[in-house]
């Protein structure tokens, strides 16, 4: 295979994953802007409280074609929800780097919705009772792109952080040692 041919070939590649991530953004977009995606969610847990986008792999005859679709687009939602809660710093829950999950209420029932991934990956939701010592995220706020009202204020405290760092870097000070100062924060 000549040069330009591989070139060519590296480049459409690139792009159809390039677009591929566009769509899925879109997608995630599209489901967490109004409440049809959420009312189906509402619907199918009350009659399954737990499932999986993998449950019905080998028997994809025992949902409808709606609720197939509506099972497949799981991650899509699940990643239009994470999105929102790290602009606005809410929690994304994680028990360890393969997984990772959220909390969200809409009509006065929770829902925990997560990603798990490995040697392959499953998004799952379920069902759940409003418990106060997590933070659960309203989906009409989700909805609305309703900014949270520490927004402004958590962004003013990362730039002071931000600014801190830089005028430690220009004295001099090792990125080791800023670093390892951090770290320490953090663990206390």
């Amino acid at each position: 295979m000549n040069s330009s041919i591989r070139e060519s070939a590296i480049e459409n590649a690139v792009n159809e994953v390039l677009q591929e991530l566009i769509n899925s953004e879109e997608k995630a977009k599209k489901l967490v802007s109004n409440t049809k995606y959420m009312l189906w969610l509402e619907e199918f847990t009350a009659k399954n409280h737990g499932f999986s986008d993998d449950s019905w792999l080998y028997d994809p005859e025992k949902l409808s074609a709606i609720d197939s679709e509506n099972v497949h687009n799981l991650c899509s939602f699940f990643n239009g929800i994470a999105k929102y809660a790290d602009n606005n710093f809410l929690p994304v829950y994680s028990e360890d780097a393969h997984e990772s999950h959220v909390y969200i209420q809409f009509n006065g029932i929770g829902y925990e919705i997560g990603v798990v991934v490995g040697q392959g990956a499953y998004t799952y939701c379920q069902r759940l009772n409003i418990f106060s010592d997590k933070r659960f995220i309203n989906f009409n706020d989700v909805v609305a792109n309703k900014k949270q009202k520490n927004v402004d204020h958590i962004n003013k405290q990362l730039n002071k952080l931000s600014a801190s760092i830089h005028s430690l870097m220009d004295l001099g000070v090792p990125i080791k040692a800023i670093t390892g100062t951090i770290e320490d924060a953090l663990s206390n």
